[in-house]
């Protein structure tokens, strides 16, 4: 008697492991694995207000940019000096709102060696390579259900630059257009 409970316990707890590994499988993809949360703001969720605040409170001005009519609803902000993030110190950065929230930012870095893009798509690499979704000799791509990241590597202006850009796909697929991220000077 003694074994058919035992045997009856194994069963359900194997019933119940199997369950919480079939469950954890079919809800992990509806959540966003890439980051969300840049300079303490997060895409698709902040709203400007919030955003200006935070990045005032870290040292960071914004001003209007000149780049307008990308998305219905969309407003970008250039920083008026550089910015901090991932470990590089970035010359430039645009921040992107859609009807009043946090869309994307895109950080650019002028006069650089393909040693920097490469060390930067390595590292990109080994933290989301479960999205990657483009891949090739100067730029890279990851997407998951609400997060696109790129990096790109180009010749402008008389010297290479590296982008590096996070979007939420969500905003910009309800204002009318898909991000690329690949393309990332489409910002």
């Amino acid at each position: 008697m003694k074994t058919k409970t035992n045997v009856n316990y194994i069963r359900c707890a194997a019933i119940r492991v199997l369950l919480v590994v079939l469950f954890s499988l079919c809800v992990n993809p509806l959540y966003a694995q890439i980051q969300t949360n840049i300079l303490g703001c997060r895409l698709g969720v902040s709203v400007k207000s919030s955003v200006e605040r935070v990045f005032k409170q870290n040292g960071y001005e914004l001003r209007k940019s000149e780049v307008t009519g990308l998305w219905d609803g969309a407003a970008f902000y250039d920083s008026v000096d550089g910015m901090n993030f991932g470990g590089v110190y970035w010359d430039f950065a645009r921040v992107g709102f859609i009807d009043g929230k946090f869309s994307s930012i895109m950080f650019e870095k002028k006069y650089v060696s393909k040693e920097i893009f490469d060390k930067l798509s390595s590292a990109l690499k080994g933290k989301y390579s479960r999205y990657l979704y483009h891949n090739s000799p100067n730029a890279i791509g990851f997407k998951d259900y609400n997060t696109s990241v790129g990096l790109d590597y180009y010749y402008f202006d008389g010297g290479y630059k590296i982008t590096l850009s996070y979007g939420n796909l969500k905003l910009q697929q309800s204002a009318g257009e898909s991000f690329n991220s690949s393309g990332v000077n489409d910002l």
